[in-house]
């Protein structure tokens, strides 16, 4: 997809404190475009298009949007060269994604189904930019103090309850993962994890 492979110093130079974390709006923007995709007569590289389009969009904004929640003022570059990379990764995502709804489309499903299967997608992408806006705010909060808590989630893994209860610097959990964000390096890759992050004030992180 042309243009997909980015640095951001353009969009940083609006300064970070513009940016914006919105993964309701992303998620109508993914669903809609599949939907159209799987409701469509005749396929069309559009709605493909569209999707790239909003993870080049929404990514950086997202993160940027973090890191300076986070008190983050000037971007580092390892964490400009973390969100190109990260960006980048998840445009190639969809072309896998694409292949599945065509996939999909060839079952011929009633549009109950086709509904909930663009609901369940976009539902997953929505999930995987609070993740995104997460890192940024980690990032630019690196040494701002943090605890794991939360619930266990339907599955829970030997990570999630090695890790219940520790406090480590936010640079710290950068390294290990951050908990309840889907893909993340945990043992339940963070899917079914109700985990989360909190201040040493109980605020949620």
């Amino acid at each position: 997809w042309p243009g997909a492979a980015l640095t951001y110093a353009a969009f940083r130079a609006h300064t970070i404190e513009l940016q914006v974390h919105d993964s309701g709006a992303y998620r109508v923007r993914i669903y809609d475009a599949v939907l159209k995709y799987l409701a469509a007569s005749t396929a069309s590289r559009a709605e493909k298009n569209e999707v790239k389009r909003a993870v080049t969009e929404a990514f950086p904004e997202s993160f940027y949007a973090g890191y300076a929640l986070g008190g983050g003022e000037e971007v580092e570059s390892d964490d400009d060269r973390w969100l190109t990379a990260r960006t980048n990764a998840e445009v190639g995502f969809v072309d896998s994604l694409f292949e599945t709804l065509k996939g999909v489309r060839d079952e011929s499903l009633p549009p109950a189904e086709l509904v909930s299967e663009a609901a369940r997608h976009a539902d997953a992408y929505a999930r995987t930019l609070d993740g995104v806006y997460a890192e940024g705010r980690l990032r630019g909060a690196k040494n701002i103090m943090l605890t794991m808590v939360g619930q266990d989630g339907k599955v829970s893994c030997s990570d999630c309850q090695r890790l219940k209860g520790k406090r480590y610097s936010a640079r710290k959990w950068l390294r290990i993962g951050i908990p309840g964000v889907p893909g993340n390096d945990y043992e339940c890759r963070g899917y079914n994890c109700l985990h989360f992050l909190e201040t040493d004030t109980g605020e949620k992180y």
